[in-house]
């Protein structure tokens, strides 16, 4: 069983917040192996925020492109414009390659082109990539050592004293939602 790093429970138009939190904690605690990129799976259900998630935190990389799902794609790539107030372990990313799994189910041998195809060996073996993999239980037994951030639907009521009505900020349309996520992070090996 992999260890929680921390647990998060938020409003999708918090997801900012929470990005930020991830952004920083992997930065800083880079993978023992810093002769890799830097890796965070998105586990959760469809609609739990994984896509959401991606684009909040893209956003704190500095990464003014429209982010959509690449679950079509597979995968898309990004190039991510250090700041000059960001710490230098975050300016070391230099790369954001955002990967859905979700079309990648079938025998080792498909799953094994698929990542030939799409270069992950070599993506993987960048550390100035920061690589985000919705639908990762797909492609675990090749996923090197990772963070996972899981996402899902909190059962905690809204706060009275909040706005029952909580503008999500993060989504590219104006979307209402009273409902709470929850964020765990934890590391797998």
């Amino acid at each position: 069983m992999n260890k929680i790093i921390f647990t998060k429970i938020a409003h999708l138009s918090e997801l900012f917040l929470v990005a930020k939190e991830v952004l920083k904690f992997v930065s800083e605690n880079k993978i023992k192996n810093n002769n890799q990129a830097c890796i965070i799976s998105l586990k959760g259900n469809l609609g739990a925020g994984k896509t959401t998630f991606s684009q909040a935190l893209a956003k704190e990389l500095g990464i003014e492109e429209n982010i959509t799902s690449p679950t079509f794609v597979i995968q898309k790539k990004y190039e991510i414009k250090n700041k000059e107030n960001e710490t230098r372990d975050l300016q070391s990313f230099k790369t954001l390659i955002h990967v859905d799994a979700y079309r990648l189910e079938g025998n080792i041998e498909y799953i094994q082109r698929e990542i030939s195809l799409l270069k992950l060996n070599e993506e993987f073996k960048d550390p100035s990539n920061l690589i985000l993999f919705e639908w990762p239980e797909r492609l675990y037994n090749f996923i090197p050592p990772h963070f996972e951030l899981s996402i899902s639907h909190s059962d905690q009521p809204v706060d009275k004293a909040e706005d029952n009505h909580i503008l999500d900020q993060t989504a590219q349309t104006t979307q209402i939602t009273t409902e709470k996520r929850v964020f765990e992070l934890c590391y797998v090996e």
